[in-house]
């Protein structure tokens, strides 16, 4: 997993923080992944962050009814990224 470019996919500009829907579910699975290997994560915890805090200040529902059914991986990316645009907006116009 050490030759994995997913996290430098996300690293733009030095940017070293991780996002994740949910903090509790993609990561664990990643760190099995690289404990069962014998490999240390790419990653400190303390950088790992979801949209949950975000969608809270944004007061937005959480179970939206565009969320994709479907598990695939783009897909909730860009519902993520879709999601998040949406509780910036709101955020920016309530200020």
């Amino acid at each position: 997993m050490n030759k994995c470019k997913c996290w430098e996919l996300c690293d733009c500009d030095g940017w070293s923080d991780r996002m994740a829907d949910h903090a509790d579910f993609d990561i664990p699975i990643l760190a099995n992944a690289y404990r069962v290997l014998g490999q240390r994560l790419p990653f400190h915890y303390r950088y790992i962050r979801d949209i949950r805090t975000l969608v809270d200040l944004s007061k937005l529902p959480y179970n939206k009814p565009d969320k994709p059914k479907d598990h695939n991986a783009l897909n909730d990316c860009l519902y993520q990224v879709k999601y998040c645009v949406e509780c910036f907006n709101t955020l920016k116009r309530d200020k």
